[in-house]
This record gives C-alpha cells, structure tokens and sequence, in this order.
C-alpha cells in the first residue's frame, strides 16, 4: 500500500505537462523529530532509530546550489538505511553533476532473492536548473521505501526484504565546494493502527459476536 498523495498537473519547461505526485501532508502520523542538522559542502549526519515503535520514518533532505557544480565534479549525496546486526543496507544516491541523477539500490537487503528482482533503478534531471535546488523527502516503513523528489516531480514506491529491521540511517555529502546548503531532518512516524490493536499488538477487521 502506497503513502496517499495529491496528483496535479504541472507545464514543466522542456518536458511539458507532468503529473505531479507530491506526498500527502503526514502532520497526523508524524511522531517526534529523531536527527536534524545542516552544514555546507561536506558533512555526514548519522541516526540511530531502533527505538522507534513503528519502525517508520520520514527522511526529508535539502540541497541547494548544486546548479553551479561542473560535469566532472564526481560529487554525490549518499543516503543509507542499516541493519547493523546483518550489515545490510538499503541505498539512495544523487550524482550531483551531469545529470543529476539519483539512485535507488536495494541489492543490499538479503531477504529475498530472484533473477527478475530489479536490484537498482535510476531517474536524471532531478535538480531544479533554474535555482540549483533539490529535495528528497523519503518514507521509509519496514519493507516499503518510498521517495519524493523535487516535490512530487519524480516519485516512486519499492519493496525491501532486510532479514533485520533496517535502524540506522547515515547521510553523508562528498566532493561538494562550500556553496553548497545541505538540510537534513530524520522524523519517527507513528503506526495508524496502534490505537486499534489489542492487547497483543493485533489489529483485527471487522468481528461478529454471537450471543
């Protein structure tokens, strides 16, 4: 099951009308702040959520100035989500020159194992060229990792299969000169079930009784 979103169409120059996918505002779930930092050029921010019941969290991360960079700077924003018991991780990456091409790569988690299981996928062009910004705002919610770029502009939904929960998060910027804004916020997102389960943690449907 996807996160709800709002659909509208925007003209976006050079690729026309676009369905904007933009995330629906999640304040109702939304439990308490866990990391927050910024810097500029290079810096890291590590985050330890294994504490959180749901096991969901809402990454939302900032850049801006990257229209300066050159085509050969080899820069990079790197996102990783651990499991620090297997060592397995869940990777997002944005190539922060030429095309500015993000990544997602899941040939990390080990739980599940198949020859038409997509290990990667990849979209370009996703910095805005006229302010060098750019923004990922990502769900992620055990097995289910969802991401939203430049407001909705670029999103998408995938499955992950960790043999542990994944409960750490690193953020880390590399080869980027000092113009460059970084933000990062990580935020524990609260289950939408919890006040309907029972005593054991179970949510049950819909439940006739008898007399």
């Amino acid at each position: 099951m996807s996160l709800p979103r709002e659909n509208y169409l925007v003209d976006v120059p050079g690729s026309g009308y676009t369905m904007i996918q933009e995330v629906y505002n999640l304040t109702e779930v939304t439990s308490q702040e866990l990391a927050a930092s910024s810097w500029q050029g290079n810096g890291s921010l590590s985050a330890d959520f294994s504490g959180t019941k749901s096991n969901a969290v809402l990454l939302d991360l900032n850049a801006t100035g990257l229209a300066s960079l050159s085509t050969s700077t080899g820069a990079s924003l790197n996102v990783s989500f651990e499991a620090p018991q297997t060592g397995e991780a869940l990777l997002a990456r944005l190539d922060a020159g030429g095309n500015m091409t993000f990544y997602v790569d899941r040939s990390g988690v080990r739980g599940f194992s198949d020859p038409n299981f997509t290990p990667s996928f990849n979209v370009s062009g996703t910095v805005n060229a006229a302010t060098g910004a750019w923004r990922l705002q990502a769900v992620l919610d055990r097995s289910v990792f969802e991401v939203f770029l430049g407001g909705g502009l670029h999103a998408g939904t995938f499955v992950v299969y960790p043999t542990k929960p994944l409960t750490r998060l690193v953020v880390r910027s590399q080869g980027l000169p000092g113009n460059v804004g970084l933000s990062v916020s990580l935020t524990a997102l609260a289950s939408a079930w919890e006040s309907l389960a029972d005593a054991n943690g179970v949510v049950r449907g819909n439940v006739t009784t008898t007399k």
